[in-house]
């Protein structure tokens, strides 16, 4: 189900705590509907990242043994979770809330680029204060300038 509503607008807020422990709340039931509690469930994008401004959407990666796992889509389904085919990238399968966008869920391989690419880039950001401060501008000017385009927003 894709999300194109003016609801749906680029908001970008600044941060709040309070996003570390909707992750944590979130990835226990992921761990759960998905029945493995020792899975790899990690915080990503910017509300990952103390201090940084982001839009208030919590980003999720699982990174599990194979993509073709049917429970995976069941398992996220009860969690009220959408698998979105035309959001997807190479080796990675994303799901959205249906109802409010809180919650992006991408699920990866363990072990795979897609995986490692956004444990890096977060970890990079946390480590290095200017490159976090010069992100955070661009995501402020990027959200004026695609306030109603999601995927031009994500480019820039």
């Amino acid at each position: 189900m894709a999300h194109n509503n003016s609801a749906d607008e680029i908001i970008i807020v600044d941060y709040d705590a309070f996003w570390q422990l909707q992750f944590v709340q979130e990835a226990e039931k992921i761990r759960k509907a998905l029945n493995a509690p020792t899975l790899i469930v990690e915080h990503i994008g910017s509300t990952a990242v103390p201090g940084l401004c982001a839009k208030p959407i919590i980003d999720i990666l699982v990174a599990v043994e194979a993509l073709n796992d049917g429970k995976i889509i069941a398992g996220l389904s009860e969690l009220g979770y959408v698998l979105e085919p035309e959001a997807g990238e190479q080796g990675r399968l994303f799901f959205s809330k249906v109802t409010v966008r809180t919650y992006h869920v991408h699920v990866v391989e363990k072990n795979s680029w897609a995986f490692r690419r956004h444990i890096l880039f977060r970890d990079y950001l946390i480590s290095n204060p200017s490159v976090c401060s010069e992100y955070a501008l661009l995501k402020k000017e990027s959200a004026k300038k695609f306030r109603s385009d999601r995927k031009g927003y994500t480019r820039s």
